[in-house]
């Protein structure tokens, strides 16, 4: 009989109850021993029959070996948890080494203007002035990776503001 190869009696049991109060069963899924005594997931139809005076007579069903698919979708879960840890992982970095790097920068920009308004030749401005615009070009990165953290991390607020359309 085929439910000497059923593993878990409890299903076994409610396959049979279920099949006694509606008279079939679609899409139950099981696991089941092979002669090889290798467990395989199985899906199955099963319908009963009853005989001229409405006692249960016999079970015909189909079974479908999806052992398989199981398995590709379990990895496939097993694959999504580890790209949505890595994904965190890196959202993390990203906001903690911008936040790291922006404070230093921050004074390296202040030390600049100071350094600005002090007694410098005409040689010596175009050199901060040249340090200035980059450090600054440097922070907006530094900004940009820091939003692009918030987007994702979906702390990203937008507000209405004014854009001239003129340039």
């Amino acid at each position: 009989s085929v439910t000497e190869y059923y593993i878990s009696p409890s299903k076994l049991e409610y396959l049979r109850t279920v099949l006694l109060a509606e008279g079939s069963v679609k899409n139950f899924e099981s696991t089941l021993v092979d002669k090889s005594h290798k467990a395989k997931s199985i899906i199955s139809n099963f319908r009963l029959f009853r005989d001229a005076k409405g006692n249960p007579d016999y079970i015909e069903g189909v079974a479908r070996d999806i052992t398989d698919l199981r398995n590709a979708t379990e990895e496939l879960r097993k694959a999504k948890d580890i790209a949505e840890k890595s994904l965190a992982i890196r959202k993390q970095f990203l906001s903690n080494m911008s936040h790291e790097i922006r404070t230093p920068m921050n004074g390296v920009i202040g030390m600049i203007d100071i350094l600005s308004g002090t007694q410098l030749d005409p040689e010596q401005k175009g050199y901060v002035n040249t340090i200035k615009k980059s450090s600054e070009t440097l922070l907006t990165i530094l900004n940009d990776i820091l939003d692009l953290s918030k987007i994702e991390a979906g702390k990203m607020k937008l507000r209405k503001t004014p854009v001239s359309l003129a340039r």
